[in-house]
């Protein structure tokens, strides 16, 4: 196959049809296998739409939900001959009643380094921004309801079920529950600040000049380190384990996760060192099964994938089911368990801030509220892909007893 084949069609379609917007066609990759992503916002209205473009290039397709990742997207995940090369394709947009990851982020809704305490005209904004992402009218009655329950406790309105989809609730938590709360912190007549950048590690807003973590339903109180990597002190190897989070360097992680967990200190012993390449060298002598039969007789069943295909990319060199397992050992033997260790190095650090958690209960929205400095535990969160092991890298994350 070409090695630039997914471009090749990715342009073809874009050639043929001048409303489609090239930027937001993208060549994207999952498990080794690269594909053409037509994001929700691309100019293509829906799926229907979608299959008479495909159809119009004259070319095969069969379905497959090898790219779509979530199921919301099932159905929408094509597999095309394209002059005798199988090209990957996926519409990632989701049908009526459904709302798309990110699309309610203060970003999406222009707000984002915008700064006041006024909420009649922050609630204008907000509208605004509604008005031009949104354009399935109950959706974005059912989301208008939910900020003036915010606003005055009114019950929130969903005669179509909107909220009913659990995903919707977690996209409403995470991504416009960043909104909900700063709308409700400018109730309070606080002054609210979005930064510029998306994705700060720190805040995703301020109060009054105080960093708010704003966290979805599904969210967990953790904290990112990358912003604090030139505060953590590096005088004993905890620190440097954590600072291995904080810069992203893969061959510490291993260095310094064997020196504080004896269970990844085995791993190390088996493969003959702790760099990445070393692990590369070790997979290819040893097959998948022969290794976790190994772990699960000389460790346990924690960091055992599930999952199908990991075999053989085992098989092919990845390494990736090997670092999920590393990972996850040194998350759940070692972080859940030493949090006076990692609080010695990070609770000096951690202060100054709050975690506002967001959730829909009935037809309310609720709040709850923990501030940085009253974290008295600190340890560490790992949820990661055997397929992409890397994808979220561990984070710190508040000790905070169930149901608090």
């Amino acid at each position: 196959m070409s090695k630039f084949i997914e471009s090749q069609f990715k342009y073809l379609i874009l050639g043929s049809n001048p409303n489609i917007t090239p930027n937001r066609v993208i060549i994207k990759q999952k498990n080794k296998s690269k594909y053409v992503r037509f994001m929700h916002d691309c100019g293509i209205e829906d799926l229907d739409s979608f299959l008479t473009i495909l159809d119009a290039t004259g070319f095969q397709r069969t379905p497959t939900d090898e790219y779509t990742g979530a199921p919301r997207f099932y159905g929408k995940g094509f597999n095309v001959n394209f002059n005798g090369n199988e090209v990957g394709v996926l519409f990632s947009k989701t049908g009526k009643g459904h709302i798309e990851q990110k699309k309610l982020t203060p970003m999406t809704l222009k707000i984002n380094g915008y700064r006041t305490k006024n909420p009649v005209e922050f609630r204008q904004k907000i509208l605004d921004g509604l008005d031009t992402v949104e354009k399935d009218v109950d959706v974005k009655d059912c989301l208008i309801s939910i900020l003036n329950n915010v606003e005055n406790n009114t019950p929130i309105s969903d005669p179509t079920g909107f909220l009913k989809k659990l995903t919707n609730v977690s996209m409403v938590t995470s991504d416009f529950g960043e909104v909900l709360a700063a709308y409700k912190s400018c109730l309070e007549g606080k002054e609210v600040y979005f930064p510029t950048a998306s994705n700060n590690q720190i805040a995703d807003y301020y109060e009054d000049g105080r960093p708010i973590s704003a966290k979805g339903r599904k969210g967990g109180a953790g904290v990112n380190l990358v912003k604090y990597k030139d505060l953590i002190p590096l005088n004993n190897d905890v620190g440097k384990f954590l600072y291995s989070l904080a810069t992203h360097d893969r061959d510490m992680f291993f260095e310094y996760g064997a020196k504080i967990c004896p269970q990844a200190k085995l791993l190390a012993d088996w493969v003959g060192g702790t760099k990445q390449e070393a692990v590369m060298a070790y997979v290819k002598t040893i097959s998948y099964k022969d290794f976790y039969s190994k772990v699960e007789q000389e460790i346990g069943t924690l960091g055992i994938p599930t999952g199908d295909g990991l075999d053989t990319i085992w098989a092919e060199g990845d390494i990736n089911p090997f670092n999920f397992t590393l990972n996850t050992i040194i998350d759940r033997y070692w972080g859940r368990y030493n949090s006076e260790d990692i609080t010695a190095v990070v609770g000096p650090l951690l202060n100054g801030a709050t975690f506002l958690k967001i959730d829909i209960q009935g037809s309310n929205v609720v709040f709850s509220e923990l501030k940085f400095e009253d974290v008295k535990q600190w340890g560490t969160r790992y949820w990661g892909n055997a397929k992409s092991a890397w994808n979220n890298w561990m984070s710190v994350a508040a000790v905070i007893e169930e149901n608090k």
